[in-house]
């Protein structure tokens, strides 16, 4: 090839006096708030003993031995990313990119500013808070769903007659999801849990679905379905929901067809509503705001804003990992190691094979 090297330029990232500098800037981070410790799920291995990132897991299975990958809880360190969700928004308006790819970018940090509608479960201690992002058409919610992992989960089926079943359901449509990555983007599967809310917006008791298509970490992993989204009006149409329409189109012949649900109308700009009667023959944008102040005013909702972006789990699962430069002490706490005494270098072991722990 003709290349020359100059070995005297080379960059080592396995060497201490280079990861000294990672784990200094690692230090900076925990002392700022920025790193913190969780249990996580991770893509697991059972053959390689280790945690895999969504691009290593092929199928449903690890790139490197083939093993079906299964959902697992390891402690681990996570990185508020979150902390900078509007920073790295908005920064995108500054590049000399692309719009395509800014698109991909805005997608990914997903920011949607809407309501958080509280409401309590009918024959039961508990409440639950439910996300809504196009909240104009609030009147029309029929059901809810919750995501098949949510740690409400467990305790909204106490007492319910089927639960094992419903149980058994959830881990189908989670191992799935392991599998899939997409799946919240095909048909929705779900399952009825035997539960209502009280709605106190005045529909009634609404009952409760685990739905493939919720996710536990967006908004309150917990939804209020209506007539006027796409997916919650085919999972309604599916799984025989009932549904109500309270926003239409201008022309009336496609106003008949959404008032007899051959179709779903999502226009949260043009439609005109019905219900409330205090924003009845108004657009649904023309009165946003209003509606905010009205259901927050009657005690039925807060103003939340969520994002698609999940904190950044920095895994050390593996020997090879630069160690982390923090002390565990039974007294104390977790310490930092003093900023002088780096780099904390790895230990002289036998075997750097993982041992799943």
């Amino acid at each position: 090839i003709g290349a020359i090297y100059d070995w005297s330029k080379e960059v080592n990232t396995t060497d201490p006096n280079y990861y000294k500098w990672t784990q200094w800037i690692f230090l900076q981070m925990f002392k700022a708030g920025l790193a913190y410790e969780a249990n996580t799920q991770i893509n697991w291995c059972p053959v390689d003993m280790t945690g895999l990132a969504n691009e290593e897991v092929i199928d449903g299975k690890c790139e490197r031995c083939g093993t079906k990958v299964e959902p697992k809880n390891v402690r681990q360190w996570v990185l508020k990313i979150t902390q900078y969700a509007d920073k790295l928004l908005y920064g995108l308006d500054k590049l000399d990119w692309p719009e395509k790819v800014k698109m991909m970018q805005r997608n990914w940090i997903g920011k949607s500013e809407g309501l958080v509608f509280k409401a309590p479960v009918k024959d039961s201690n508990l409440e639950i808070e439910t996300f809504s992002a196009h909240f104009e058409a609030f009147q029309a919610d029929t059901f809810v769903v919750i995501a098949p992992d949510h740690p409400l989960l467990k305790e909204l089926l106490e007492g319910v007659s089927n639960k094992h079943e419903i149980e058994q359901f959830c881990d189908y449509l989670i191992k799935k999801r392991l599998e899939d990555h997409n799946i919240d983007e095909k048909e929705a599967e779900g399952i009825f849990t035997g539960r209502y809310i009280v709605d106190p917006i005045g529909n009634g008791d609404l009952p409760i679905w685990v739905a493939s298509f919720a996710l536990k970490d967006y908004g309150t992993g917990i939804v209020k379905c209506s007539a006027h989204d796409e997916r919650d009006f085919k999972f309604a149409k599916k799984y025989g929901i009932k549904l109500k329409a309270v926003m239409f189109p201008p022309n009336p012949e496609e106003a008949k067809k959404v008032a007899n649900f051959e179709v779903c109308y999502t226009d949260m700009k043009n439609g005109i509503l019905t219900a409330p009667s205090e924003f009845a023959g108004k657009t649904a944008a023309s009165c946003r705001e209003e509606i905010i102040k009205y259901c927050i005013d009657h005690g039925f909702a807060k103003k939340k804003t969520s994002y698609k972006l999940r904190d950044w789990i920095f895994s050390r699962q593996r020997y090879w990992g630069e160690p982390i430069p923090l002390v565990h002490c039974r007294a104390c706490g977790i310490v930092p190691v003093p900023e002088k005494e780096l780099p904390v270098t790895l230990p002289e072991v036998e075997r750097y094979e993982p041992t799943g722990t």
